[in-house]
């Protein structure tokens, strides 16, 4: 959950400050923060969008990226790091409750530290770009595997709790895509995609592209190689899920303040 670092009229005075008349006029339709500080994904999503193309305004966009940091409890580029652009301007109209996906994209950051902190404990070299490459490489390697055996692919790993939806005649896939260095045996999943996993249980596939073989250079990095592994239908429930993080909030009453 985005929450408000000032009171909703300070708020308010600093998206006044947008100077785009289409802003103005939607403002009190998208920006709807409660009475808490609480502000609804969407509203936090709608604001980014505006900071990220000003509907073709840059001082438009530079106004609403000085509120975002203003009067959020994080800036915007911690925000824009983390949650696909793609994502943000479909869900900043969406009718259902997108909190805990939003959650997911915001923890995305700590998900891929995991990835690359267990990359290293296993002996494999790993970085962003590494891991970027061997999802790239996975994906291209589970679109393939299902236009062979005439599905429609679509892409739905920037919007959506899962990666490939294919669909032939009357089946539809949801295919979750992981890429890995090690043997493949345990891989990290964020918390919606369990919770999408267990909800569609039926329909679900896990694609894991194993044993890749990485290769860095000055110009980037290759992915070679690798055994594929599908598990069709998925039940995210018959292996083991481990806890590897919590979020906690701490009680407001029980501790010591200590001064430094």
């Amino acid at each position: 959950m985005v929450r408000l670092v000032v009171d909703a009229q300070a708020a308010e005075g600093s998206l006044d400050l947008v100077p785009h008349k289409f802003f103005q006029k939607v403002k009190r339709k998208y920006w709807r923060p409660d009475a808490t500080g609480n502000l609804p994904a969407q509203s936090a999503c709608w604001l980014y969008c505006w900071g990220k193309t000003g509907r073709g305004s840059p001082k438009a966009a530079r106004a609403a990226r000085d509120a975002f940091d203003l009067i959020l409890d994080l800036s915007f580029a911690e925000f824009d790091a983390r949650v696909p652009h793609e994502w943000a301007r479909w869900a900043r109209y969406a009718k259902s409750n997108i909190e805990s996906e939003l959650s997911s994209h915001l923890r995305e950051t700590l998900v891929e530290g995991i990835e690359i902190a267990f990359a290293r404990s296993q002996g494999f070299a790993s970085s962003q770009q590494v891991r970027k490459a061997v999802e790239v490489y996975a994906m291209q390697k589970a679109e393939k595997y299902y236009q062979d055996r005439g599905f429609t692919v679509h892409d739905q790993s920037s919007i959506r709790p899962y990666d490939l939806k294919c669909v032939h005649s009357e089946q539809e896939l949801f295919v979750e895509v992981k890429g890995t260095q090690s043997t493949g045996e345990k891989i990290i999943l964020t918390p919606n995609e369990v919770e999408f996993a267990k909800q569609n249980m039926s329909a679900m596939v896990l694609f894991v592209v194993s044993s890749v073989v990485v290769n860095e250079h000055e110009d980037g990095v290759d992915v070679t190689g690798g055994r594929i592994r599908i598990i069709q239908p998925w039940n995210v429930e018959q292996g083991d899920l481990i806890p590897m993080s919590f979020s906690y909030v701490l009680p407001d009453s029980s501790a010591t303040i200590v001064d430094t």
